[in-house]
């Protein structure tokens, strides 16, 4: 009997070794696995210069609104770099910059995919004016965006189409979250015109007229 109760002891000693091993088996697998590496994301490449000059052949207060009493205007420009600078950015940073992000205003990508993707487009100017009517929500931006060759145009017809827009005759119609944006490519200048209506009040027979006005002002001769 007593030598029975001494196997036992040397059992469960024996088993107590073995359940602390495979615990210290586990815990050092899981000490010793290797850490998830995140490669950084180099800094964005300057594809362009800007400046707060958006122009002077653009829409101003009284095209908008004839007999506003008070108002405001926010002017901006984007010089772009060749297509080349957009593609290294495209390449460094893992980004397809030419899928157009419909949520967006025009055209379609904000931040630092700006200028890469106006680079890739092959465009080389992008003139921008926004118009606000008083202190009211309701404002009017145009947007002027310039290629070396109005065969270069259909990129951005492209993402317009992508976005849901729908041609009529020469103007494309593109909905957005707070107003429609008519657009109008402009074969002479090699220039496409886009003004998007926010949350404006304004017919669409005048944003007709409006967007008539926009591209009148950026087919006249520099």
């Amino acid at each position: 009997m007593r030598l029975t109760l001494v196997y036992l002891g040397v059992a469960i000693v024996i088993v107590g070794a073995l359940l602390a091993t495979h615990h210290y088996s586990t815990t050092s697998k899981t000490q010793a696995a290797p850490p998830i590496r995140i490669s950084a994301t180099p800094s964005p490449l300057p594809c362009a210069s800007s400046t707060d000059d958006g122009g002077s052949a653009m829409l101003s207060l009284p095209d908008v609104w004839p007999g506003y009493v008070s108002g405001g205007k926010q002017p901006h420009r984007y010089l772009v770099a060749p297509a080349s600078c957009g593609q290294r950015y495209q390449t460094l940073t893992g980004e397809h910059v030419t899928v157009p992000l419909c949520d967006l205003d025009f055209p379609w990508t904000s931040g630092a995919s700006l200028q890469p993707l106006l680079s890739v487009m092959g465009a080389t100017d992008l003139q921008v004016m926004t118009l606000i009517l008083g202190e009211n929500s309701e404002r009017v931006t145009e947007s002027v965006l310039g290629f070396p060759a109005f065969s270069l145009a259909h990129t951005i017809l492209d993402n317009a189409a992508a976005c849901g827009g729908h041609e009529t005759g020469s103007t494309w119609t593109v909905p957005s979250a707070t107003g429609d944006i008519l657009i109008a490519p402009i074969a002479q200048t090699s220039t496409v015109v886009a003004v998007q209506f926010d949350t404006t009040k304004i017919s669409p027979t005048r944003q007709a007229q409006i967007l008539a006005r926009a591209v009148a002002l950026s087919s006249k001769p520099a």
